[in-house]
């Protein structure tokens, strides 16, 4: 190599490396969120009911977040009659961090309570089950991310077989507010 091709390299090199900014993954971050969107018996006749959902969660590392989801929806299985299923959920979210787009998938553990009545008859009033969320983030800034998030929900007294067996689906459009990084 001739010492001027070698120069022409070692400035490049040097340009390249002076121009990046080191990354700082989303480490020991708080996120509190929430969301609008609808929730789904698959195995009813139903139709597709409001729901509102509310989310915590802490940045274990850059891949793995710990996660605490709050819903609620009104379902009407029988006309005029309304009946509310609240859950409480906590678990592991395993997250691909690509810059601003953040795709994530997870499992939670969960409890199901109905108020009101009816609800569907293979089904208790209240349920322990297990919820596995998918969903995309956008993030705005290290303080501020949108998204969308659906989720498949299975009951203990309705277990899962498999993707097309889930009794419960909800899909939720996203906002959270991150701080402490």
């Amino acid at each position: 190599m001739s010492p001027a091709r070698f120069a022409l390299t070692a400035c490049s090199t040097l340009v390249v490396l002076a121009a990046t900014r080191p990354v700082r993954a989303y480490e020991e971050q708080w996120h509190f969120g929430g969301g609008i969107g609808a929730a789904k018996f698959f195995d009813s006749d139903i139709g597709t009911a409001p729901m509102l959902g509310v989310h915590a969660a802490y940045d274990v590392s850059d891949m793995f977040d710990l996660r605490l989801e709050l819903g609620a929806a009104e379902h009407e299985f029988v006309a005029s009659r309304k009946t509310r299923l609240y859950s409480a959920a906590v678990g592991a979210v395993y997250k691909l961090d690509v810059l601003e787009w953040v795709p994530y998938f997870g499992i939670l553990g969960g409890y199901y309570a109905f108020s009101g009545g009816p609800w569907p008859a293979h089904l208790k009033e209240r349920e322990l089950g297990v919820s596995i969320p998918l969903g995309l983030d956008y993030t705005f800034s290290r303080s501020f991310g949108v998204g969308a998030q659906i989720s498949y929900h299975g009951f203990q007294s309705d277990p899962l077989g498999g993707v097309g067996d889930a009794p419960y689906f909800t899909a939720l459009v996203r906002a959270e507010y991150r701080l402490g990084w």
